[in-house]
C-alpha cells in the first residue's frame, strides 16, 4: 500500500511538472521567427513539435541571423522531467539532437546539449556554441 502511494505521488508530481511546460513557445530574432516548440500532455506523457530554423551564430554563440530555409520541424521523443528540467531529443535528418528547456521568470530557455566530440568539431570549424535561446509562451 506504501509503494503504490509513493508511485501514485511520484506520478500526480511528474504530471503537475509537466503542466507548468505544456503550451506553445516561440523565439525571434530580428523580427524572424527562429524556434518554435509545441507542447502537449496525454495520458500523463508529454509530447511535441520543434520547429527550428538555421541560424548564423556570432563569435559569443548568439544567434545573429536567422536562415528560414534552412530549418526542420520534427517530433520530440525520449522525454523526461527531472529537476525541473525538461530533456528530450529531435531528429534532423541523420542526426538526433538533444535539448534541454527550462522555465525561468515566465519565459523559457532552450539549450541544445552538444557532446565533446561535437563541441570539438565547432571549435576546429571556428564556429561557438550555442548559447541558450530565451523563448516566450504563445498565446492561444
Amino acid at each position: 500500500m506504501l509503494l503504490l502511494l509513493v508511485l501514485t505521488t511520484t506520478l500526480l508530481a511528474q504530471s503537475t511538472g509537466l503542466q507548468a511546460f505544456a503550451g506553445s513557445w516561440a523565439a525571434e530574432v530580428k523580427g524572424q521567427p527562429l524556434a518554435r516548440l509545441d507542447l502537449t500532455i496525454a495520458n500523463g506523457e508529454i509530447r511535441g513539435q520543434l520547429s527550428l530554423a538555421g541560424m548564423h551564430l556570432d563569435a559569443n554563440g548568439d544567434v545573429e541571423a536567422v536562415i528560414p530555409e534552412v530549418g526542420h520541424t520534427a517530433s520530440i521523443f525520449d522525454v523526461t522531467l527531472r529537476d525541473g528540467v525538461l530533456s528530450f531529443s529531435a531528429k534532423d535528418e541523420d542526426d538526433t539532437d538533444g535539448f534541454e528547456m527550462r522555465l525561468v521568470n515566465g519565459h523559457a530557455t532552450l539549450t541544445m546539449v552538444i557532446d565533446a566530440a561535437f563541441r570539438a568539431e565547432l571549435a576546429r570549424d571556428g564556429i561557438a556554441v550555442p548559447r541558450p535561446i530565451t523563448m516566450a509562451r504563445v498565446s492561444p
